[in-house]
């Protein structure tokens, strides 16, 4: 029908329009999206987590996407998150946060 042929013209014309803009660098593909709940290690008093020397996991939803990082929760916190932090003290699941804790607990 002539509305699915117009339905495949516009994605096609969408998939190009990503393809140049992913050739040229203006197009960032992020491993997480606003309102993702992400598991970031955070140090307390190490009387609470005596365990792991104060470290703790806490669930955190970023709020706002920046061009190199995100801000957990309402932006106006202004508690903001590079990139370079996942992995290492931002992760995207509870496992790999958890097994981050687990290796500190090692040593």
């Amino acid at each position: 029908s002539s509305a699915a042929s117009d339905v495949y013209k516009r994605q096609f014309k969408r998939i190009v329009a990503l393809m140049e803009a992913d050739s040229t660098g203006r197009l960032v593909v992020r491993p997480y999206r606003i309102c993702e709940t992400v598991y970031v290690l955070l140090q307390d008093g190490a009387i609470f987590y005596p365990e792991t020397n104060g470290w703790y996991i806490s669930e955190e939803v970023i709020g706002a996407i920046s061009p190199d990082g995100f801000y957990l929760g309402d932006p106006v916190d202004d508690v903001y998150t590079p990139d370079s932090e996942i992995g290492k003290t931002v992760f995207l699941t509870r496992e790999e946060a958890e097994n981050a804790l687990e290796a500190m607990k090692d040593g």
